[in-house]
């Protein structure tokens, strides 16, 4: 059964929240974020939640994605998709990012990953597309993020790749 906006939005963590100062978010009659926050590492944070909440499926799906383990999820047809992806190496590509990530970034990434693991640990419910694909809840780490981030990179260029 879906949800109401006002039950969906009554599921948004507010406990146990690691801030250093209060952050305002608002949603419009769409159920667009809106973030205020004081410093950018409540804003990464605050994020990281949000990303969570309304796209929590979306996310371990692309995460599996990037890591070349669709067929995890859609079975032994996607096998080959999952040996290009992994012949790309995002994650190796990413792992040598992170290794070389300034301070102020770092400083942004690492709450943002806070977020995004204690709003999942918040879950009361997870979405049917869990379910449906036989996925599993794992913890988020800065490579998974950054893997996700060469993905988006790549994708603008997989045709001339073709």
């Amino acid at each position: 059964m879906p949800l109401t906006f006002e039950q969906r939005l009554s599921a948004f963590p507010t406990q146990g929240l690691d801030l250093i100062r209060p952050v305002q978010l608002r949603w419009n009659a769409h159920a667009v974020p809106y973030i205020e926050a004081h410093t950018d590492t409540d804003a990464a944070y605050a994020l990281g939640l949000v990303h969570v909440h309304l796209r929590a499926a979306q996310l371990h799906m692309m995460k599996r994605l990037a890591q070349g383990r669709v067929s995890e999820m859609l079975g032994p047809f996607t096998v080959g998709l999952d040996h290009a992806l992994r012949l790309l190496d995002l994650s190796g590509a990413a792992a040598r990012c992170e290794a070389q990530l300034g301070d102020h970034t770092r400083a942004w990434l690492e709450p943002f990953v806070r977020g995004l693991n204690h709003a999942q640990s918040q879950l009361k419910t997870l979405p049917p597309e869990f379910r449906w694909l036989g996925l599993k809840l794992e913890p988020w780490t800065l490579r998974d993020v950054l893997t996700l981030g060469r993905l988006a990179g790549a994708d603008v260029n997989w045709s001339s790749y073709l």
